[in-house]
């Protein structure tokens, strides 16, 4: 795979995060999570543009940060998310966050060494 296309993905993923979250922001909040989880997702709508735009830029220590942000948002939704198992697994918000949260686990590395040179 050619490391431009990985980056394109980190890119749109973490601009498709920044819109999920701005519309769940303006639908309400996330007034049923617990409080750390309310704020930790509220501060993605920050953090997602923010990630996208130091990939874009070709920060190796911008894929490292989205490797942290999609590795905690990962498991603040799997945490928020265990009791409605399986079946939230198929709703396609929830099905997009895990391909795209495996895409960023398995390439973070390997991308971050090839922007360091």
């Amino acid at each position: 795979m050619g490391w431009s296309i990985a980056r394109v993905v980190y890119v749109v993923g973490f601009l498709v995060g920044t819109a999920t979250h701005t519309v769940d922001l303006l639908a309400g909040g996330y007034s049923w999570a617990p409080m750390p989880l309310a704020v930790f997702f509220t501060a993605l709508v920050v953090i997602d543009p923010l990630t996208a735009v130091l990939v874009a830029l070709g920060k190796s220590w911008g894929v490292t940060v989205a490797f942290a942000a999609i590795a905690l948002d990962l498991l603040a939704n799997w945490y928020v998310n265990w009791p409605r198992l399986p079946a939230a697994l198929l709703h396609p918000t929830w099905l997009l966050l895990n391909l795209f949260s495996l895409f960023v686990l398995a390439t973070w590395w390997p991308l971050r060494r090839r922007l360091s040179g």
